[in-house]
């Protein structure tokens, strides 16, 4: 009887055994992982994403995109980028990308000016999207002439997509910051 119960008790054990080997190798390598981790946390870098300024089309409320007219920053506008620029200036900035419109590169360059010897980057993929044929009209025009682009656009219930308002909003100004020890994404600084 005795010899039975050892037959019936020892796979038991070294199944025992083998689980807890497993455990064993599964805490090591999360052992290893997490000091892979740690070493890397003063890698991990910094993204910032800014808005332009105001430009006087974002007071008009007509709809910018791409459009080829462009619209600069206004005196608030400025004073925006100027604030952001200050702002900005304790920040361990390392890089600064923007989209190649005019708005983006007028705000980047003013933080750039600020924060001395950083190159601004234009960037065309970083570009508003295209608003097709929106762009340029202020809100109400929009909706009126081109109800269900609009709808589309303002994400309105049952609103149906049309080809030629395409794409996705993106941020158009984008600073890459030195290594920190924790990554943050901002829309408003």
């Amino acid at each position: 009887m005795h010899a039975m119960s050892d037959s019936f008790t020892r796979p038991v054990i070294s199944k025992l055994t083998t689980i807890t080997k497993a455990q064993r190798r599964h805490l090591q390598n999360q052992q290893r992982a997490a000091k892979v981790v740690c070493s890397m946390s003063s890698a991990v870098t910094t993204v910032l994403l800014v808005r332009h300024g105001e430009t006087a089309w974002n007071l008009q409320h007509r709809l910018q995109g791409q459009c080829e007219e462009d619209p600069p920053l206004n005196a608030t506008g400025k004073q925006q980028a100027q604030a952001l620029a200050e702002r900005l200036s304790t920040e361990p900035v390392a890089a600064i990308y923007c989209s190649d419109l005019q708005r983006t590169v007028q705000t980047a360059q003013t933080v750039s000016d600020k924060l001395q010897g950083h190159q601004i980057v234009p960037v065309k993929e970083l570009r508003e999207r295209h608003l097709g044929v929106l762009e340029g009209l202020t809100r109400s025009q929009a909706a009126l002439q081109y109800p269900n682009d609009f709808a589309n656009l303002s994400g309105a219930p049952g609103a149906k997509p049309q080809a030629r308002c395409i794409g996705w909003q993106t941020c158009e100004t984008l600073l890459v910051g030195e290594p920190a020890s924790s990554c943050r994404a901002s829309g408003v600084l």
